[in-house]
């Protein structure tokens, strides 16, 4: 008897590229409501989006090293967050300010 048994995908590959686009249109657009966020959290969802992409298309060591610069960009934001909170400073003094002007 069979307890367990693995599906067999010819190309996984083409599924992975799939998946990858998926989350890189996701996240384009997430890049894109970070407009009036701070720059920290802009620069992390652009360079995601980016990784996203590369990774898509195939040019995995590009993917990679701008993976790399993604988990930087996103240590730095929720580093400089997380001391903010805790100093009692303004968050906007490390994290930079919006690309667009939040109306009041």
């Amino acid at each position: 008897m069979v307890l367990f048994t693995v599906a067999y995908f010819p190309s996984s590959a083409a599924y992975a590229s799939i998946v990858l686009w998926a989350f890189g249109i996701f996240t384009f657009i997430m890049w894109i409501a970070t407009f009036r966020a701070n720059a920290a959290l802009f620069v992390v969802f652009l360079l995601l989006w980016i990784t996203f992409f590369l990774l898509a298309a195939g040019a995995t060591a590009a993917g990679g090293y701008v993976g790399i610069l993604t988990a930087l960009a996103a240590w730095y934001a929720a580093f400089a967050q997380v001391i903010a909170e805790m100093w009692g400073k303004p968050a906007g003094a490390w994290l930079g300010p919006a690309l667009i002007k939040p109306k009041k």
